[in-house]
């Protein structure tokens, strides 16, 4: 019986490759570590309003994903100065700066336009992300891996044995 749950788990998990279930804390531990020499940006759309309107992420004018609505991902950079732009009706930025080492969070949040909404971004301390990325599906571009091995770490965890039982022995006759 427990292999058909830990059976029905890995093909739910492997059917969720385009829309992963993985949560930021159970992910982060499967991404790659940071290279000597490197900062992290994590960028996040928790913010649910506009969720149909997924604008294009410019990190320094090169594209590096969308704002979708409930999903997540990181970029690794070199240190540097950094701007995040969007592009809707209107454009926004924010600027930040980075030294090796450093992690980044960047949240985008909608507000109303004169016509659309709009997306813009912000800068978030790291136990705001936190909170917030908690809620959110991973959309990186290396989703599929980390999705397989999240898989494997669930199923290994549904497959430990069980700890043995002891027996009681009878009662001996009392007269």
């Amino acid at each position: 019986m427990r292999f058909l749950g830990v059976l029905a788990l890995v093909i739910l998990l492997s059917g969720c490759a385009a829309t992963p279930m993985t949560r930021y804390s159970m992910a982060k531990p499967y991404f790659p570590p940071l290279s000597k020499g490197h900062a992290r940006v994590v960028f996040y759309r928790a913010d649910g309003s506009g969720p149909l309107l997924r604008p294009d992420i410019h990190l320094n004018g090169e594209i590096v994903g969308e704002a979708a609505y409930g999903q997540y991902f990181f970029r690794d950079v070199t240190p540097g100065h950094y701007t995040v732009t969007i592009r809707t009706e209107n454009t926004s930025d924010v600027a930040f700066d980075l030294k090796a080492g450093d992690e980044q969070f960047v949240r985008f949040m909608g507000s109303q336009g004169i016509l659309l909404r709009h997306v813009y971004p912000e800068v978030v301390k790291a136990d705001v992300a936190a909170d917030e990325l908690e809620h959110l599906n991973y959309a990186g571009s290396d989703v599929a891996a980390i999705t397989e091995k999240l898989t494997e770490k669930i199923a290994e965890k549904m497959v430990e044995p069980a700890a043995p039982t002891t027996q009681r022995e009878p009662a001996a006759d009392r007269h």
